[in-house]
């Protein structure tokens, strides 16, 4: 029998910072949910090729209906995403408060734990 997990990961806005509760390990067919009590979520998630490269390359999401930019695989806002897709994923995490016009959250240099890496396995009986 295969066994599936919910997360819920917390994003919580600390100045120019979004910063997720934790960044777990999941498998496919699991689900997910990313929230703020803070404002509105907004996730970007970039696939590694390998798990030793140093750069995340693909924009590709371990959910489907993300939307593809050259930033990465989008999910905005709280729906519940259900797991497809396996690989070592990178999230930057951003959150827009409600008197705010625009996202804050991860920044290469100035806010790198906005976000973490994660990997997602094949669920196998």
């Amino acid at each position: 029998m295969i066994h599936y997990r919910h997360h819920e990961i917390t994003i919580h806005r600390k100045g120019e910072h979004a910063i997720p509760s934790h960044c777990p390990a999941m498998k496919v067919g699991d689900t997910a949910i990313y929230r703020s009590p803070d404002g509105e979520v907004q996730v970007k998630f970039l696939k590694f090729v390998a798990a030793t490269d140093d750069q995340p390359v693909s924009p590709t999401a371990p959910f489907e209906g993300a939307i593809i930019t050259s930033e990465g695989a989008v999910i905005t806002g709280s729906a519940l995403q259900t797991v497809t897709t396996e690989g070592i994923f990178q999230v930057r995490c951003f959150v827009k408060e409600p008197s705010e016009d625009v996202f804050k959250g991860w920044d290469e240099t100035k806010s790198p734990h906005s976000g973490g890496h994660f990997p997602v396995n094949p669920n196998k009986p």
